[in-house]
């Protein structure tokens, strides 16, 4: 089987959460565990939202380990080529509307 992890699994396993690393050590041998390059975007995108200091980088570190750890799935040739981008690269935060 294949587990295919969101936005919200990949923040909580970045917490260390005791329940979610608990049911990943859990999972089967033959069983797949991963993400795809739209969660892996959206946490990239988070985290350079995030200012400068020691909570950003030690999230950054953490995110960089689960992103080494878990193969990134990728969208299929062809479509949504703009996301294609967020796999390696956070998007710029856009400012805040008036």
């Amino acid at each position: 089987m294949i587990y295919l992890l969101d936005t919200n699994a990949i923040s909580v396993l970045m917490r260390a959460d005791a329940r979610t690393g608990s049911w990943l050590s859990s999972v089967r041998v033959d069983d797949r565990v991963v993400i795809c390059t739209i969660a892996r975007g959206e946490i990239l995108f988070g985290l350079g939202r995030l200012a400068q200091g020691r909570r950003r980088a030690e999230l950054e570190a953490k995110a960089q380990n689960l992103f080494a750890a878990l193969p990134c799935e990728p969208i299929p040739s062809g479509r949504w080529r703009f996301l294609r981008k967020a796999e390696n690269h956070p998007a710029e935060p856009r400012p805040a509307a008036r």
